[in-house]
């Protein structure tokens, strides 16, 4: 679907969008960093006010987005920094076009969470959508291509980025299990996203890895096995590892013996001299 999105509306798409958001909530950042207190600010004007929305600011549904996920330099710094550095690679994989519709689908997953919250509490001036959630659906994209890529968290501490992405699995997990209806939206939004993209890969994993496992499982069963057995005694090598063995190639089928017994023994389906003259 995406494909024949792509050739008939491919044309359409933003290059770069990850560095425009980035540039847009710092932006954003610098400005709400020079207000003064009291009266509306730009926070107040881009954030997700559905009461605002049916009374004709309809920009909210999409200013939301370029709001900074955090008021902490340092942390902006960080996360304006990390979510560039994960763009560029996906951008770059998938080209723009996929790029565009993997935020656009977390855009809408993300709005839709908070109209269901805002339906759900009552509460039009309710306000769940934030874009962090969005940003986490592209960090769960990115550290399923790239589990091995090595990030400097807080620019000094290298860390393997699927370790990151176990914690925030666990963080979601958590927030799904004792967080407000509200975020809960969210994190099933981020989620869905993810899964809507990434499905059919996760599907041949663990397929590949179901196949894997019985592979292993059969090959721990063949080492378990004897190759060579006493059919009179039971003997193996295993059993008797200083045990010689041999097959009687007179018996029909060719049957093994341990040494102690191969002398002797009375050939099974062998040809008697009668059948032999017959």
């Amino acid at each position: 679907m995406l494909e024949w999105l792509a050739r008939r509306f491919g044309r359409y798409a933003i290059p770069k969008l990850g560095l425009l958001i980035v540039a847009a909530q710092g932006i954003t950042w610098l400005i709400a960093s020079q207000e003064s207190a009291g009266g509306a600010t730009v926070t107040s004007m881009l954030e997700l006010d559905l009461a605002k929305v049916r009374a004709g600011e309809w920009w909210r549904l999409l200013s939301f987005v370029v709001l900074p996920p955090t008021t902490n330099a340092i942390f902006l710094l960080c996360a304006l920094y990390f979510f560039w550095l994960m763009s560029n690679a996906l951008e770059a994989k998938w080209g723009s076009f996929r790029f565009n519709c993997y935020l656009a689908v977390g855009w809408l997953v993300t709005l839709a969470a908070g109209v269901a919250t805002a339906a759900v509490v009552g509460d039009l001036h309710a306000q769940p959508a934030q874009n962090g959630w969005m940003m986490g659906s592209v960090f769960l994209a990115f550290a399923w291509l790239w589990p091995d890529f090595v990030i400097m968290l807080f620019l000094i501490i290298p860390v393997k980025v699927k370790y990151l992405a176990a914690v925030t699995w666990a963080c979601y997990l958590w927030t799904l299990c004792v967080g407000s209806w509200g975020e809960r939206a969210l994190v099933v939004a981020a989620i869905a996203n993810f899964l809507l993209f990434f499905s059919g890969q996760i599907v041949q994993r663990m397929r590949r890895g179901h196949r894997q496992m019985v592979e292993k499982v059969v090959q721990i069963r063949d080492a378990d096995q004897a190759f060579h057995t006493c059919v009179v005694c039971g003997a193996t090598e295993k059993t008797q590892p200083d045990a010689q063995f041999r097959t009687c190639g007179e018996c029909r089928p060719a049957r093994e013996f341990c040494l102690a017994h191969l002398k002797g023994h009375e050939h099974l389906g062998a040809a008697t001299p009668v059948d032999a003259a017959s």
